[in-house]
C-alpha cells in the first residue's frame, strides 16, 4: 500500500504468482439526484482523451488489445474501471488509454448526447393518414437513457429500486444512481463536465493492481500524477455520505405499481411484496455474515420455516431472500 505524499491518491498492489495480471481505477462519486450523471459519465469518459482523441478509443482496444477482461462499472457511491490481461505490452497499452480516459476525457456534447440523451426527429407513418403524410415526432434517446429505460421496465430492477429509495430515504442511497428515464433529461452537459471536475481528481482516486508485474507506480506519476498541482488536493470538497439512522418505529406500508413479467404471464397472480430491515454497516463483517447464515437457516429450502409457511400451504409461489449491503 502506497499513498502520495502531496496528492494523497492511494495505490493498492496485490503480488501474485498469477499471470493475468489486472488494474483498476476507483473513484468515489457521489450523485445528488437520479440523472444518472456518474453513470453517463462513465460512457462519456471512455468516447476519447486528450491523448487519444479518437472515436471510442476504449472499443477500438476492445477489438485490438489481448485482453482478458475490459469494463467500468458505476454503483451507488463508486465508479471503476478494470482491466486484465496476461501480456506485458498489453497491459502498458490498456494502462495508458485507461488513465488518460479518465482523468483527461474530451467530454464532447455530442458525445454526451450520444452516451446521455437528445432528442431526435422520426418521421412516422400514420394508419390513419389516408392522404399519405407523414408525422414528424421527437424521439427521446441516449445509450444510458435507452438502457435504463428498459431496467426500469424490469419488474424486479423496479422492485429493488424503490425497495431502496425508501429504505435510504434520508441518503444518497435512494437515488437511481444509474439514472431514472423521467430525470436523465435534467442532466445537461455543464453538469457532466463539473461532476468530472470535482470527482475526477487523483486526491479522490484508488489505484490498484494485481498479478506477477511490478507495480506501476512510474507510469502512474508519468501519465496522471504529475499533471496535478498539490494544491488541487486541497479542494473544498464535501464527499461524505450520510448513513440512514435506525428507525425508531415501524415504517408505514408502502405501495408502488410496476409492469407484469412477460415470462410468468397471469399479470394477477404476479404482486410482489417484501420485508425490510435496516441492519448493520457494510464494514461489520461479523454480523453480515452472522445476518446471511440466519437468512439460509430461516428461509432456503424446503425445510425451512419460511417456505414451510409460505410456499407448502400455497400462499405464494415463489420467493427470494438477500443480505445486502450498501451502506
Amino acid at each position: 500500500f502506497k499513498r502520495h505524499e502531496k496528492l494523497g491518491t492511494r495505490y493498492i498492489h496485490l503480488d501474485t504468482s498469477d499471470t493475468n495480471n489486472a488494474f483498476a481505477i476507483a473513484l468515489r462519486t457521489i450523485p445528488q439526484d437520479s440523472t444518472g450523471v456518474a453513470h453517463i459519465l462513465e460512457h462519456t469518459t471512455l468516447c476519447g482523451s486528450k491523448r487519444y482523441p479518437v472515436k471510442d478509443p476504449f472499443f477500438h482496444m476492445l477489438k485490438r488489445s489481448l485482453n482478458t477482461f475490459m469494463n467500468a462499472m458505476t454503483s451507488a457511491d463508486w465508479t471503476c474501471y478494470p482491466f486484465s490481461t496476461q501480456n506485458e505490452q498489453d497491459y502498458d497499452n490498456l494502462l495508458n488509454v485507461y488513465v488518460d480516459s479518465v482523468f483527461f476525457p474530451e467530454l464532447k456534447e455530442l458525445d454526451f448526447r450520444q452516451e446521455g440523451h437528445r432528442l431526435e426527429l422520426i418521421t412516422k407513418r400514420m394508419k390513419e393518414d389516408i392522404d399519405n403524410d407523414n408525422k414528424i415526432l421527437l424521439e427521446r434517446k441516449g445509450v444510458v437513457y435507452n438502457e435504463m429505460k428498459g431496467k426500469m421496465s424490469d419488474p424486479s430492477d423496479l422492485f429493488a429500486m424503490h425497495t431502496d429509495k425508501n429504505v435510504f430515504s434520508d441518503t444518497i442511497y435512494q437515488h437511481n444512481f444509474g439514472g431514472d428515464p423521467e430525470v436523465i433529461p435534467q442532466l445537461t452537459h455543464k453538469q457532466l463536465k463539473e461532476f468530472h471536475a470535482k470527482y475526477y481528481h487523483p486526491s479522490n482516486a484508488v489505484f490498484y493492481s494485481y498479478g506477477d508485474l511490478q507495480p506501476c507506480l512510474r507510469q502512474l506519476h508519468e501519465l496522471v500524477l504529475s499533471k496535478f498541482s498539490p494544491l488541487d488536493s486541497l479542494r473544498d470538497i464535501d464527499d461524505s455520505i450520510t448513513l440512514q439512522p435506525y428507525y425508531e418505529s415501524p415504517v408505514k406500508h408502502i405501495a408502488c405499481e410496476g409492469p407484469p413479467d412477460a415470462f410468468l404471464g397471469e399479470p394477477d397472480r404476479q404482486t410482489r411484496m417484501c420485508m425490510t430491515w435496516l441492519c448493520n454497516r457494510v464494514d461489520d463483517v461479523e454480523d453480515t455474515i452472522g445476518l446471511m447464515v440466519l437468512s439460509q437457516l430461516l428461509l432456503n429450502g424446503p425445510n425451512a420455516p419460511f417456505y414451510q409457511q409460505m410456499i407448502a400451504t400455497g400462499m405464494g409461489y415463489s420467493f427470494t431472500t438477500n443480505t445486502d449491503v450498501i451502506q
